[in-house]
């Protein structure tokens, strides 16, 4: 993202970091907790939290240092 840092770039990141990826975590959302009422069946909370760890951590990474 660095090399976007420019006059047209900074809209093409606006429109990126608060449009499209705001959409594509809330279906990481969305699809983790269908998953989560299906994993009972399977015994895979532990690792289905663990996978929502990790995608929170992406996700405030991504807002603070983006």
């Amino acid at each position: 993202m660095q090399s976007m840092h420019n006059g047209a770039g900074n809209s093409i990141e606006h429109f990126i970091r608060f449009h499209i990826f705001p959409y594509v975590y809330l279906n990481y959302l969305l699809i983790s907790f269908v998953f989560y009422h299906y994993s009972q069946l399977y015994q895979t909370q532990q690792l289905l939290q663990a996978t929502m760890t990790k995608i929170n951590e992406n996700f405030m990474f991504w807002l603070i240092f983006s």
